[in-house]
């Protein structure tokens, strides 16, 4: 069962979409050009808890920032992701 946004809430976002496209250019960049954790750039961004990050940047780019992150890196899927993690802390 969903639950659907109060109209209040609705509002306050409608509010925010000029800060936050300043906010989502950021998020392109941490995302893109740093190895920050996904949660870590939420909360550079001003949000505490990281599924809203993800919320917010999916609304914003079609994709979540996992995924975002892959596409701009050349990898196919989140696993691609995990093996490039696990190769660079073995270069370490």
């Amino acid at each position: 069962m969903s639950k659907a946004a109060s109209p209040a809430a609705a509002t306050a976002d409608r509010a925010l979409l000029p800060a936050w496209s300043d906010s989502c250019f950021q998020a392109d960049r941490l995302l893109a050009f740093t190895r920050m954790p996904v949660a870590e750039a939420g909360r550079r961004l001003g949000c505490a808890d990281p599924s809203h990050f993800s919320r917010r940047f999916r609304a914003a780019r079609g994709e979540s920032p996992g995924a975002y992150r892959a596409r701009l890196h050349g990898e196919t899927d989140a696993s691609s992701a995990a093996l490039r993690k696990f190769e660079d802390g073995l270069r370490s």
